[in-house]
């Protein structure tokens, strides 16, 4: 959905609509059989909402999707708690983070197959998740244990040279916080090749910036 954010707000009243209609049949206690399609439609409504910094709306969303997703230890379960444990971070509830973020965890370790490259790249999602709330609690070697594991999921399929750069980012935030300067320089660097030589812009431009920034703060 990257770049179509515009489009997004035009349709996101009528997706949210959906969901208040079936909220209204549930209160009702009448039978509303859904299709797996609209509950994925409302994993991109939460998405968009969260990206637009509407927190709450979706929550409040994600609550409805929980409840409409029939396969309560299925992907799609897992990637509405993962999401939602990077909204409570977002919000700094850390505990509901956690517990949101273990839950996809553990599905997805179970679920996830290597040979479903997107289902096993968000395995690596839910590590680094854990990895950040580790790092926000001060415990660094967690941090790094999960942040590494995110790490070697991510080197094993071409492609997707930004979140390869970021897992080295998380990496070099934690050797910067151990002082151990020369580590985190070698990550950043590697962060920072791997976007120019992706040949990506947009997104990976505005996070070589910041790689930049993060290195002239360990240079002095």
């Amino acid at each position: 959905m990257w770049g179509r954010w515009a489009k997004c707000a035009v349709y996101l009243p009528h997706c949210l609509s959906l969901a208040s209609t079936y909220q209204t049949f549930k209160l009702n206690a009448k039978r509303l059989e859904l299709a797996d399609e609209l509950v994925d439609l409302w994993k991109d409504c939460i998405w968009y909402l969260h990206e637009a910094g509407d927190h709450e709306e979706a929550l409040k969303l994600t609550n409805v999707a929980y409840e409409a997703c029939k396969d309560k230890s299925g992907l799609m379960y897992a990637w509405l708690r993962s999401h939602a444990a990077c909204i409570y971070y977002a919000m700094n509830n850390m505990k509901a983070a956690r517990e949101c973020n273990l839950i996809a965890l553990l599905i997805r370790q179970e679920k996830a197959s290597k040979d479903d490259m997107v289902q096993y790249l968000e395995l690596a999602n839910s590590y680094e998740n854990s990895g950040i709330v580790f790092h926000s609690d001060g415990n660094f070697d967690e941090a790094y244990d999960v942040y590494e594991k995110a790490q070697q999921i991510r080197n094993m399929y071409e492609g997707g040279h930004m979140y390869q750069a970021v897992s080295r980012w998380h990496i070099g935030q934690i050797f910067v916080e151990q002082r151990r300067f020369a580590e985190a320089r070698e990550k950043y660097d590697s962060a920072t090749e791997i976007c120019l030589d992706s040949g990506e812009s947009g997104d990976s431009n505005d996070f070589i910036r910041g790689l930049y920034v993060d290195l002239r703060l360990i240079s002095r």
